[in-house]
């Protein structure tokens, strides 16, 4: 199991088609920051500038990256960005695939 640095940042993005909304967490979970940059080339670049002023960026952790966020991905694959690839989902627990949800009555 790879060893925790509580110096590193984790990015969440939320990908939509006008804009995106991400967040910034110490490796631990503790929040750092959000923001919300144009889904652009030049939002990327703000993006990529603001995760950065908080530290070693160890993973993005991007929603849609095949759709909303696949300009996006390819901007971080293209920096040498680690991304681990979300799903959108129908935002109700257990409507995703895998998820198991009770019974309930």
């Amino acid at each position: 199991m790879p060893e925790t640095n509580p110096a590193e940042v984790i990015i969440g993005v939320d990908t939509h088609k006008h804009t995106h909304a991400a967040v910034a967490l110490t490796a631990l979970g503790a929040r750092l920051g959000t923001i919300t940059v144009p889904a652009s080339r030049r939002g990327y670049q703000e993006l990529e500038a603001w995760a950065g002023s908080f530290g070693p960026v160890r993973a993005y952790g991007v929603e849609g990256s095949g759709s909303y966020g696949a300009g996006l991905s390819r901007f971080l694959q293209a920096g040498g960005h680690h991304q681990q690839r979300g799903f959108a989902g129908t935002g109700r627990p257990g409507q995703r695939h895998g998820f198991a949800r009770p019974n309930r009555q």
